[in-house]
């Protein structure tokens, strides 16, 4: 292996940022969400279950909070099972 110099270390650097910079890209366009066996997510974030609910946000939110929708926390983030919100609709029918 050939040594380097110290005249070496700037263009290393920059080949490495380039190099972070291209790993990093990747990363994040490859990231999707975890499916469970059936190809669904197996968890929603609060965007798709006001979709799925054809409610604002808030109104999501608003649920979670009065414990009227199940919901877990990982984190910062409130996630519900795609299981659970089907009970929640099927029972919470007119």
């Amino acid at each position: 292996m050939e040594e380097l110099t110290i005249c070496d270390y700037p263009t290393l650097l920059g080949h490495l940022e380039r190099l972070k910079a291209l790993v990093w890209t990747r990363m994040m366009i490859d990231i999707r969400p975890p499916t469970g066996g059936n190809g669904e997510a197996r968890l929603l974030n609060m965007q798709q279950v006001a979709q799925r609910l054809n409610i604002p946000k808030t109104k999501a939110y608003e649920l979670v909070r009065q414990g009227r929708l199940p919901a877990v926390r990982v984190g910062k983030y409130i996630r519900v099972e795609p299981s659970k919100l089907e009970e929640w609709m099927t029972r919470n029918r007119f």
